[in-house]
């Protein structure tokens, strides 16, 4: 575990955001149908505990010192005027620092936006075919994230290739202001704003490669851990106990808990609950109620998707459906 801190020329700390609201989301769609969320929040200082995405997430953070954990093997403290990058599948958990007022803005990125961005092989689609043969462009690395497992829902190869960042921290105070620039109208513009995000994550993507010397982000871990990763991202919404997931991944209860907790940083219930709410979010996008996407996703009843939603995104089911909608009330 390292620690990224001390600011050494780094950019100032950044003015928060004009106008936003306490928590507040714009769905952006995609020709696909997907959406990417845009999200600003602040004046909570609430810790996000440990939980995962089936998306990436790109975000500046404008006020307070934050602790980003990510997988259990590093931390990072984040400062005002930086931007923070969190693939699809890596668990996170992100603390204050301090008492002050937190504000930041991110943007949650379908996977399909990111394999767009590649090629057949997995390169960049704007760099020559000799250019990716010979090495000769600085890439990405390639992961092909399909579930958050980083696999396809029936357990086999994953689906599609999308790079992954490097780093998950960026101090480039020309990124933050290109960022926050997308940020401040990238909801509102349709077609434009998708080619601004598009042009964003490209040079994201070509910063956290540089940041990491050309080093691979970290590779899916096998072993039992990744069978059992595998067998919720199919089973999700039946009952999972713990003796079921020991059995497919070849080991007790005692040691899987333990692998988890190693590798990842949470629990096997842990996972299974952010694996759920992954679903029901995708559930609420379609205009799914709460009562429908809790059934669908494995929830006991409403009430127990409203109280592990509301932990890990801050929002209800029910204002994140209206958001998805265009309704931010």
């Amino acid at each position: 575990m390292r620690c990224e801190g001390g600011r050494t020329g780094g950019p100032q700390a950044a003015e928060e955001p004009r106008g936003m609201d306490a928590r507040e989301v714009r769905a952006l769609a995609r020709p696909d149908g997907s959406f990417v969320e845009v999200c600003s929040l602040a004046g909570n200082i609430r810790a996000f505990p440990n939980h995962l995405h089936d998306h990436y997430v790109v975000g500046a953070l404008y006020a307070s010192r934050r602790a980003l954990a990510i997988s259990a093997r590093e931390l990072h403290v984040l400062e005002p005027g930086d931007v923070f990058l969190v693939n699809p599948g890596d668990p996170h958990a992100c603390d204050p620092l301090d008492d002050e007022p937190f504000a930041y803005r991110c943007a949650n990125v379908p996977v399909a936006a990111m394999a767009a961005l590649a090629g057949p092989d997995g390169g960049p689609a704007d760099v020559p075919e000799r250019a990716r043969a010979t090495g000769g462009a600085p890439t990405a690395e390639v992961g092909a994230v399909a579930g958050p497992s980083g696999r396809a829902a029936d357990g086999s190869a994953p689906a599609a290739p999308a790079p992954r960042f490097a780093v998950p921290v960026l101090r480039d105070p020309a990124l933050f202001e290109r960022a926050d620039a997308f940020f401040k109208r990238g909801a509102h513009e349709g077609a434009p704003a998708l080619d601004e995000l598009d042009g964003l994550l490209r040079a994201l993507l070509d910063a956290a490669d540089a940041a990491a010397g050309g080093a691979r982000a970290y590779a899916e871990p096998g072993g039992p851990v990744a069978a059992a990763r595998a067998f919720v991202d199919k089973r999700y919404a039946e009952r999972i106990a713990l003796e079921d997931l020991a059995a497919v991944a070849r080991t007790s209860r005692y040691a899987l808990v333990r692998a988890f907790k190693r590798e990842l940083g949470i629990t096997p219930g842990r996972y299974i609950a952010a694996v759920r709410v992954m679903h029901a979010k995708s559930l609420l996008e379609q205009g799914c109620t709460p009562v429908e996407a809790a059934g669908l996703a494995g929830f006991a009843d409403q009430a127990h998707l409203g109280r592990v939603f509301r932990n890990v995104t801050g929002l209800t089911p029910a204002r994140y459906r209206a958001a998805c909608a265009g309704d931010a009330s």
